[in-house]
């Protein structure tokens, strides 16, 4: 099973929210991050490390929020 990088997952969630909002999914993003875990096994650091960066990236930190900043 190859390895993907931390970028590589990034673009994996950025695809999946993406197509979420234009209706092209159904399932939940919970669902999509374990099913990413269950066939990448070996990365699921990398896998929850990315998922983290988008969260992060989209939801901003809470000293944006409370700053205004978003």
């Amino acid at each position: 099973m190859p390895s993907h990088s931390i970028a590589f997952y990034e673009e994996q969630f950025k695809v999946y929210i993406m197509e979420n909002m234009l209706g092209e999914k159904t399932e939940t993003l919970k669902d999509f991050l374990l099913q990413l875990i269950d066939d990448h096994q070996n990365d699921y650091k990398e896998i929850n490390y990315a998922y983290l960066k988008v969260k992060k990236e989209l939801l901003g930190t809470k000293d944006n929020i409370e700053n205004g900043k978003l």
